[in-house]
């Protein structure tokens, strides 16, 4: 009996060992593992596709693409519509084409800048305090 619980304790420990290398290694920047190396390939890919074809960005609620996430296609005119994103998201990925972000719903009140493909892991770095809504430029 002691041999099962001890067997079935070291079991458990070993799949939540597992279950966090796989989570740093999917979100973590500078760790990065196979999905978010894929995922660099396919971004610095994206030059040519940067400006034809649909456009994609992932929103992640929190820094260094952790949290709940949301894709967004094209445009987005209330981002804060999502209850996931009632706040600011805390980084993005832009798959493909070149972005705009504004302050408020409808498009209005842009940042000055365009983000084009990569990877976001701080939105506060770019001075980014607020998205109210987004679309695709190009």
């Amino acid at each position: 009996m002691k041999n099962k619980i001890l067997l079935t304790f070291c079991m458990a420990i070993l799949i939540g060992l597992l279950c966090v290398s796989a989570q740093r290694n999917i979100m973590m920047p500078g760790g990065f593992g196979p999905g978010v190396s894929d995922l660099q390939g396919v971004v610095a890919g994206a030059g040519a596709a940067a400006t034809s074809g649909p456009s994609e960005v992932v929103l992640f609620a929190e820094a260094n693409q952790r949290g709940a996430h949301k894709h967004v296609f094209e445009l987005d005119s209330d981002v804060g519509a999502d209850s996931a994103f009632n706040a600011t998201p805390g980084s993005m990925v832009v798959l493909s084409g070149v972005w705009r972000l504004y302050r408020e719903p409808n498009f209005q009140n842009p940042y000055d800048m365009e983000f084009g493909p990569g990877i976001y892991p701080s939105l506060l770095d770019y001075g980014i305090n607020a998205i109210g809504s987004m679309k695709r430029l190009r």
